[in-house]
């Protein structure tokens, strides 16, 4: 009997893990996106296929350009995952807010990003296993046309702008909204900030 119930287990869970596969197959080439990353609140988010519109605060999704050293170390370009993604390079998309938009000031410290003397976000030295984490040039940047920044405020610790600098607008899939997600912790979707309040929020 003991064979029988192990073999049956082990159906179900060759069943839930195909399950799983096709779901996921479906959602990568669909609008959907299953956020599972620290930049933003995870859950399910959709990719519009509007038009962008490109203010300060949207949030959207874009294929960055990375090095091979970031893609191998940070696991953002998976060869065995190569099905999910919708890069047309072998690297993961990111989704983030805009912080910055062409004719803004970029001002990159020893600490923190500054966008038109504005503090953005705090930069970090080092990333979890104790490596230094690549990075642009300290200085300031002027955005040129047919870029824009890329920095999330509710993780300190995201990887975008303020390391990789300026993106190409071309690298842009689509805005992206939030349909369920997490609300442990508080973010506006207006501004693209992590808010501590309503108002906060609405100014």
């Amino acid at each position: 009997m003991k064979p029988i119930l192990q073999g049956i287990r082990r159906h179900k869970l060759v069943s839930a893990l195909f399950g799983f596969g096709l779901v996921a197959l479906a959602l990568s080439q669909s609008n959907m996106l299953v956020n599972v990353s620290d930049s933003l609140p995870p859950g399910l988010w959709y990719i519009s296929k509007q038009p962008v519109i490109l203010e300060h605060g949207r949030i959207v999704t874009f294929c960055p350009t990375l090095s091979e050293y970031v893609k191998a170390n940070y696991h953002l370009g998976h060869q065995n995952l190569r099905w999910l993604r919708r890069c047309s390079e072998p690297v993961d998309s990111f989704t983030k807010p805009i912080a910055a938009l062409p004719g803004d000031t970029v001002q990159l410290t020893s600490d923190a990003i500054y966008v038109n003397g504005r503090k953005m976000a705090g930069r970090i030295h080092r990333d979890a296993y104790g490596h230094v984490i690549p990075s642009v040039g300290l200085g300031t940047y002027l955005v040129a046309p047919g870029t824009f920044w890329a920095v999330s405020t509710y993780n300190k610790a995201s990887y975008d702008s303020r390391y990789l600098g300026a993106i190409p607008m071309s690298a842009i899939l689509g805005e992206t909204r939030p349909l369920w997600v997490s609300k442990v912790k508080k973010f506006c979707w207006i501004t693209g900030k992590v808010s501590h309040s309503k108002q906060q929020c609405l100014t």
